[in-house]
């Protein structure tokens, strides 16, 4: 069966609670003298780049992956806290707290190597952004992918 290539811009939202991407732990090991890095196995991110991966693997069916320089535009949908004024629920308000915006794109971009584009080195450009859901919005990140467009001026 032969695949498509990608479209040209391709849209898709993931529902869930956005995690950041833990930093891996590195321990020596005694007597053996070696250093080890390991990744905690309870985190929550585990079931997050799962959503993630199945919500990519169902929008790519039929399709070849990336593999050209592409723009990302992520915007995550953060989950307002019962303490946020009811007046702001219909307004985009900007989300300026813990994830750090980097980890939560981190853990992203990880789970669609190879199931969206090749490698996130071909990432060109990167739009990132965090909020608060609006209304009955539900938390999860929007993604945006499109193949760069060659010779732009900036």
């Amino acid at each position: 069966m032969s695949l498509e290539p990608p479209p040209e811009t391709i849209s898709f939202f993931v529902q869930g609670e956005p995690v950041a991407q833990p930093r891996g732990r590195a321990f020596n090991v005694k007597g053996l003298g070696i250093r080890v890095a390991s990744a905690p196995t309870k985190h929550p991110i585990h079931l997050w780049k799962q959503a993630l991966m199945g919500s990519c693997e169902q929008v790519m069916t039929g399709f070849r992956l990336y593999d050209d320089p592409i723009d990302v535009t992520l915007v995550f949908l953060m989950a307002r806290p019962k303490s946020m004024p009811k007046r702001t629920a219909n307004e985009r308000v900007p989300h300026t707290k813990k994830p750090d915006i980097d980890n939560v794109a981190k853990g992203v971009l990880d789970a669609f190597n190879a199931r969206l584009w090749v490698d996130d080195s071909q990432i060109y450009s990167l739009k990132i952004s965090k909020r608060y859901v609006m209304g009955d919005e539900k938390p999860g990140v929007f993604v945006r992918v499109s193949v760069v467009v060659p010779d732009l001026p900036f």
